[in-house]
């Protein structure tokens, strides 16, 4: 991740959260944006939730909130990015016999907006945090503040048009602001992978190597299959094969444990959309509930408020 003069600011932009990490030119380390606004203290995360709510469906909120802002107790529209891709969406629709889907409210689209109005206000919030937080980093580390590269990261089988919508909301999210009006670099995500991979120098390669990457995400699973054409030598591969597989993310244990719920929960469909929505607190506490377990259940069970 390097361009001669620029800093590199690559964001993946994820169905269920979003993470952001840049590059001066003059260092080799790689810097992660890891503090985020919320609605009390800075949250430390490396990664911000890719969600948001609008003033106009909330009635005690007078500004848009994104990411940790949004409570509990907001309306929000949460895994925007599935709304780009209509072939997603319609796997969704296809085997929503549970209702999950409506229930946790991700077909909303708040104000009759649109998908690509939705992904740019969020685009636009993570934009206006993190350039001044680059500015910031550069001046405690007594580095040369200069123009921004934006690089975004895609599902490896997006098509050339739902890229393209991507493309449009970081436009109008005005990224292409800091690159005199060029459009950001778009790269797929087992691509990112393995261009990081070649400039490991503890990672050997050797020409004619198979490269096979899998990127477990919330919201797809992503495969890529690679042959390193020269050893070392970052984008010296030929791609094989790809696969992006939108049941496969982690947003299928939510939705087990969505059907588990249901089992337990009399009417559950009758609770308000803050009671079961991604931003709500029984979903939160069962996201980390999630991501803290390890497999060992002698601990006993875990106990999730619901309302």
């Amino acid at each position: 991740m390097s361009s001669s003069g620029k800093i590199v600011v690559a964001i993946d932009y994820g169905t269920t959260h979003t993470g952001v990490a840049w590059k001066h030119p003059s260092e080799q380390r790689v810097r992660m944006i890891d503090k985020w606004p919320s609605a009390g203290a800075v949250v430390n995360r490396s990664r911000v939730p890719s969600c948001i709510a609008y003033a106009d469906e909330n009635r005690y909120i007078r500004t848009t909130k994104w990411g940790f802002q949004v409570k509990s107790s907001h309306v929000a529209a949460a895994w925007a990015k599935l709304h780009l891709e209509t072939g997603v969406i319609d796997r969704v629709t296809e085997d929503n016999d549970d209702g999950w889907a409506d229930t946790v409210g991700i077909f909303r689209q708040p104000g009759g907006r649109d998908p690509i109005h939705i992904a740019k206000d969020f685009l636009e919030s993570v934009r206006e945090h993190i350039e001044p937080q680059i500015k910031l980093a550069c001046k405690y580390a007594s580095l040369t503040v200069l123009p921004l590269f934006y690089v975004f990261i895609v599902p490896a089988t997006w098509s050339e048009g739902v890229v393209e919508k991507t493309r449009e909301a970081a436009y109008l999210a005005n990224f292409s602001r800091k690159q005199r009006g060029k459009y950001p670099l778009f790269v797929t995500e087992p691509e990112s992978a393995l261009t990081a991979l070649l400039a490991n120098g503890n990672i050997q390669t050797e020409t004619g190597d198979g490269v096979l990457i899998c990127d477990c995400g919330g919201g797809t699973l992503d495969v890529g299959t690679f042959e390193i054409h020269r050893r070392g030598e970052i984008g010296a591969y030929r791609k094989i094969g790809a696969l992006t597989e939108p049941q496969g993310g982690s947003t299928m244990i939510d939705r087990a444990f969505y059907s588990l719920c249901s089992d337990m929960i009399p009417d559950i469909e009758d609770l308000k959309l803050t009671d079961t929505s991604p931003a709500s607190e029984m979903m939160q506490h069962f996201e980390k509930a999630k991501c803290d377990f390890t497999g060992d259940t002698s601990s006993g069970p875990t106990y999730l408020p619901y309302t």
